[in-house]
Formats: C-alpha cells, sequence, structure tokens
C-alpha cells in the first residue's frame, strides 16, 4: 500500500484539447508542461486547484522588438 502512495499523481486538463494530463505529486507552481495531444507549451499557474495556463515567451532573452535584455537598463 504505502508504494502507491509514491506513485501518486495529479490530474490537470490542457487548455488547449481538455487532454488530461498526469502530473508528479512534486509538480510546483510555475513547472513547465507539455500537453502529449497537442504539444502545446504550458506551465502551472496554481496548485489549488491545479490549474494550467499557456506558457508566456515573454521571459525569452530577445523581445518582440528585437531588443536584448541588456538594452533594457
Amino acid at each position: 500500500m504505502s508504494q502507491n502512495l509514491n506513485n501518486r499523481r495529479l490530474k490537470a486538463r490542457c487548455p488547449e484539447c481538455l487532454a488530461a494530463l498526469w502530473l508528479k505529486e512534486t509538480a510546483e507552481q510555475w513547472d513547465p508542461v507539455t500537453c502529449p495531444e497537442c504539444h502545446t507549451a504550458l506551465e502551472i499557474v496554481s496548485l489549488h486547484p491545479l490549474t494550467l495556463d499557456y506558457l508566456d515567451d515573454w521571459g525569452e532573452d530577445v523581445d518582440e522588438e528585437g531588443l536584448g535584455e541588456e538594452e533594457w537598463g
């Protein structure tokens, strides 16, 4: 029975295709997740209730205008 407790998973739904995603119990807020069905890049935005949202691209080194982080000063 203790073996079942070690294998506990969290269930969430992909906001794009509504596929069920099974996440490790050790998942944390802001962890990136990829939907196995539609391959959408997601992130965990809340643990209680478990909620996924689209992964933002704005954290990249280059923004939409092509300016790097160092140019923002």
